[in-house]
């Protein structure tokens, strides 16, 4: 989302100053400060100027210019520094700076109406009373087309650009009611009457002025004096518009708004009664109908969203996109980092030289998703993001590519709405598209929507980060899929990748040299060292705050030391200061032990150590080897299990209190995103907490077959209470699945139930069959229909048919692996139905 700081850094225009021009004077409001393009003798009387300008109309006056010069002086100072920082941002004359502007208002416009449709906006006046969006729309972009033709035709028209000052605040308006929804009272009333008045007066100014008139001179002053009017309007925007930002800021220029724009209605309608004498405005701006057409065409793609919505819902990756709820505290940039590398990025989306993948690689720790994040945010504030997929080991949804194109394609509907026909005719083709490969689908639900779409020049941008944690086959699929988006050619799509360099990922791009990378590990050290050390003082300087610590706390040597633990990884210092804020202890006692720990070889083994040894007691080493046994029992689970459980389901899967999980998870928030509420689900902040778990030979090593088989164990044993006969209570056998509300479902089948079903088979793989086959067979003998059923009752009976050929295939094929095999093939005709 634009803020008004970046808004009045892009869209405001300094002229060119033509050679030996000089700024004029403040003027009374009648005959004078008008300026020709081509100059008449200072001496020269009123009459004679006024008959020269009706025989030779190249010595017509550029009417804005004359508006601007009777400003005064504060004014004019006003609307040329707004000039000034906008020539950074826009480049050209200033007719095709104006011109910019309007294509701006609408496609702004386009965007605000398409929201609409979508019912993310509704908008009262100031009284109360509802307003017409669709009719605002149709003003507004009738008014643009209208002006931007005028514009167009008239050489000479605006050539020193001040109109573009006018179009600015249109935008400004528009811009503001997009990011408020809550205020939308004059400050809406805006751009569609100021879009309105600049049409007229550029259609007069044209036909009129233009055009010999025999009133010429009465209706330039007329014209000029509106122009001055919006002027005052634009420059008094902008004065509020430099003094802040946010909320406060929009307050401001509400309050403005609403004063200066009844001023402003006020003088163009004594000004109107003037020109309406020779002209009837509405008979000749004729843009009506293709303004009508352009809202019809999004009313067409409303319709087809609606239909898409209506009869068929694509898959979604729960958490795996940008603005998910599950993802809301995650961490962006410190401002004053990555800058050059944030910059590189940026530049690369914006090039239409540049290649259509961008890779950014690095190992652990090093911050790539915190990046991926940062630039999400980034492109969407400026439009470009299309869509963004957040992979993650261990999230069901997010460790794999079922459901990545399904969840892009969602997401690229939404910021580009027109792709919904295409995307709708596909799946009417498919219905079953999303449940086949993932070429079939991307083919089908991206490219060839894409490649059918008219010509739009817009900058797409996917984000995809974490590539590495999705399985290795799904991986390979799309880095070869992706590289076909470099031959559209109605649309530039670009791709942000994020991921460590494994080596499946460096030979496929090794395959691709199409591609832009670059490798975190390689960044200069002292750039890296600078961004750590002003993010662990931002950090810390925020926990000396929180705890009215003095004001030297900890002090240069304490950040010096810290920021020399951390390089080059991100993670360090941001788990180190969730532990040292952590509030279970003094900040002082735990910096104190990470502090001690500096000498320990192993970055992670030097942050994850001391945050694990605060929950051992040192006094008593058998009760520390018990607490230690504990934490395995259960942290071990936590970061095994396949998708995350919340502390009530995981008392039930562990067969313990759910008192006492909590009590050993209060302590370790530096490490596990634990929520307040119990029915939430806890999980892993970081991947590098599993891998060291696995792999340190401390007192907390994880053993991973013996962790897997006990969470297979206890999978059975959970099925086995749980299950009974028609669980959900149906009152017919004949009751179709989508008939079952999923609320009921839910409630039947508990959490853990519901992930006992459908893993139990997974970490009896992972355990490499450490766990009995009678125990099985047992199972099986006494719950499969029971199982199918639920299996069935949550959707994934497909899933239940994997495990059972799986079960057929045993590698050990004893009495039981036949018994097995025997059963289930029994029961083929049950678990097809």
């Amino acid at each position: 989302m634009t803020s008004f700081r970046d808004f009045k850094d892009r869209v405001l225009h300094r002229p060119r100053k033509p050679k030996n021009a000089e700024l004029q004077p403040s003027q009374p409001d009648v005959h004078v400060g008008r300026t020709p393009v081509a100059r008449t003798p200072a001496h020269a009387s009123q009459s004679s100027t006024a008959q020269s300008q009706i025989e030779n109309p190249t010595l017509l006056e550029d009417l804005w210019k004359a508006a601007f010069d009777q400003l005064d002086e504060k004014e004019r100072v006003i609307l040329q520094q707004g000039n000034i920082s906008a020539l950074t941002n826009r480049n050209g004359e200033n007719h095709s700076r104006t011109t910019d502007l309007v294509n701006e208002v609408i496609q702004k416009t386009k965007e605000q109406y398409e929201e609409f449709l979508r019912g993310g906006i509704k908008i009262k006046r100031s009284t109360g009373e509802d307003i017409d969006l669709r009719k605002v729309s149709r003003k507004i972009i009738d008014a643009a087309l209208s002006f931007k033709e005028i514009v167009s035709a008239v050489v000479s028209f605006d050539p020193t650009g001040h109109a573009a000052s006018a179009w600015a605040v249109v935008s400004l308006g528009l811009t503001m009611t997009k990011n408020y929804t809550d205020r939308r009272d004059a400050v809406f009333d805006s751009p569609d009457h100021l879009a309105d008045v600049l049409a007229r007066c550029a259609y007069i100014e044209k036909s009129f002025y233009r055009n010999n008139h025999r009133e010429q001179v009465i209706i330039g002053d007329a014209i000029v004096r509106t122009y001055r009017s919006i002027l005052r309007y634009a420059a008094e925007i902008l004065t509020v518009q430099n003094s802040g930002t946010g909320r406060g800021i929009l307050n401001s220029i509400t309050a403005v708004a609403n004063q200066r724009l009844t001023q402003l209605q006020s003088s163009i309608k004594e000004e109107e009664q003037t020109l309406q004498q020779w002209v009837q405005l509405d008979q000749h701006l004729q843009h009506g109908k293709e303004a009508e057409n352009i809202l019809t065409q999004l009313d067409d793609i409303s319709k087809n969203l609606r239909a898409l919505v209506q009869k068929f819902s694509l898959p979604i990756a729960k958490g795996a996109f940008h603005q998910a709820y599950e993802n809301q505290y995650e961490e962006t940039c410190h401002p004053d980092t990555r800058i050059e590398l944030r910059w590189r990025i940026s530049r690369w989306a914006e090039s239409p030289e540049s290649e259509c993948l961008f890779w950014l690689s690095g190992m652990a720790g090093t911050g790539k998703s915190t990046i991926a994040r940062t630039m999400a945010k980034s492109f969407a504030d400026k439009g470009q993001l299309g869509a963004s997929f957040f992979f993650k080991k261990g999230e069901p949804d997010r460790a794999n590519a079922k459901k990545f194109v399904s969840t892009i394609v969602k997401q690229l509907m939404q910021c580009r709405p027109h792709l919904a026909g295409g995307i709708l005719e596909a799946i009417e083709m498919d219905p079953d598209i999303s449940e086949k490969s993932v070429q079939d689908q991307f083919n089908t639900l991206i490219l060839l929507p894409l490649q059918t779409q008219g010509s739009n020049q817009r900058t797409t941008v996917i984000v995809i980060d974490a590539l590495d944690e999705c399985e290795k086959e799904d991986v390979r699929t799309i880095l070869k899929l992706l590289p076909k988006v470099q031959d559209l050619a109605s649309i530039r799509v670009k791709v942000f990748l994020t991921s460590r360099p494994e080596l499946h990922i460096r030979q496929e791009f090794q395959l691709n040299h199409q591609h832009e990378d670059l490798v975190l590990d390689k960044r200069p050290r002292e750039e890296v060292e600078h961004d750590i050390q002003l993010y662990l003082e931002d950090s810390l300087s925020k926990i000396r705050t929180d705890n009215s610590l003095p004001t030297d706390w900890p002090g240069t040597d304490a950040i010096k030391t810290l920021t020399g633990m951390s390089v080059p990884l991100f993670i360090f210092a941001a788990t180190l200061c969730r532990f040292v804020g952590d509030g279970i202890k003094r900040p002082e006692d735990r910096l104190g032990t990470i502090m001690r720990q500096r000498r320990v070889s192993g970055q992670m083994e030097s942050i994850y150590q001391p945050i694990l040894e605060q929950i051992l007691n040192p006094k008593d080493k058998n009760e520390s080897k018990e607490l230690a046994a504990e934490f395995c029992e259960i942290v071990g689970v936590i970061v095994l299990l396949t998708t995350p459980l919340s502390v009530r389901a995981l008392g039930k899967l562990l067969d313990l209190p759910e008192t006492k999980i909590s009590f050993l998870l209060k302590k370790l928030h530096s490490v596990l995103r634990v929520p307040e509420d119990i029915n939430s689900p806890v999980s892993i902040l970081h991947l590098s907490f599993r891998e060291f778990l696995l792999g340190t030979t401390s007192a907390f090593h994880l053993d991973e077959k013996e962790t897997n088989r006990r969470i297979a164990f206890d999978c059975l044993r959970i099925m086995n209470t749980e299950f009974r006969h028609n669980i959900c209570e149906l009152s017919s056998y004949t009751t179709l699945r989508r008939d079952i509300d999923r609320h009921t479902v839910n409630q039947r089948l508990s959490a853990d139930l519901q992930y006992s079903c459908r893993y139990w088979m997974y970490h009896l793989e992972q355990s490499k069959a450490h766990i009995s086959e009678t125990e099985i067979f047992a199972f099986l003998k006494e719950n499969l229909l029971h199982w199918l059923e639920a299996m069935s009752l949550m959707g994934n009976i497909l899933e239940a048919m994997q495990i059972i050929y799986k079960l057929q295939i045993l590698e050990e094929v004893n009495t039981c692996s036949v018994s097995i095999a025997n059963m289930t093939n029994g029961h083929k005709a049950e678990n097809e139905l």
